[in-house]
């Protein structure tokens, strides 16, 4: 099941799209059930004539003695806009987490480190659209058994 979910993940960065208008993004924020900050970096690209977008982006997690990382694919559908353009969407995360080595006694423990597949559901704005650098903000459900959360994500559109 792991494995399918990783090429359907895949396969979804890398279908096809009608727009070759690539547009990075970078934002921060937090995630109330890690309880951590994070910091992100993807890309959005337009399909050509549609209002939809297709959002891959990575998410690193600022956790104490862990790596904790997130993908995420997502589908963005954006309201009619120009200076406040609502959106909504859902997509695959792939998280990762490793706890990395913890000492127990006089014992070295490496906890094996966990993957997991999860659904998101974003709702979010961004403002200024036909601006060259176009500030966001978006929530992020991500349904997952132990890696998922809500959070909240302000960033910029280059």
């Amino acid at each position: 099941m792991q494995k399918f979910a990783t090429l359907a993940l895949a396969a979804l960065v890398l279908a096809p799209v009608a727009s070759a208008q690539m547009r990075p993004e970078a934002a921060v924020g937090y995630d109330a059930d890690r309880e951590a900050a994070h910091f992100g970096v993807g890309v959005r690209t337009p399909f050509a004539n549609l209002p939809l977008t297709l959002a891959p982006h990575v998410d690193y997690y600022f956790i104490d003695n862990t790596t904790a990382l997130q993908g995420n694919v997502d589908g963005i559908y954006s309201f009619p806009g120009t200076s406040f353009s609502p959106y909504i969407g859902a997509g695959l995360a792939l998280a990762y987490t490793n706890e990395g080595k913890t000492t127990v006694g006089n014992t070295t423990v490496d906890p094996d480190a966990e993957t997991e597949v999860g659904f998101n559901l974003l709702v979010g704005a961004a403002m200024n659209r036909m601006a060259a650098v176009q500030p966001y903000v978006q929530a992020r459900l991500t349904a997952a058994t132990s890696n998922g959360g809500v959070g909240v994500a302000v960033g910029l559109i280059f």
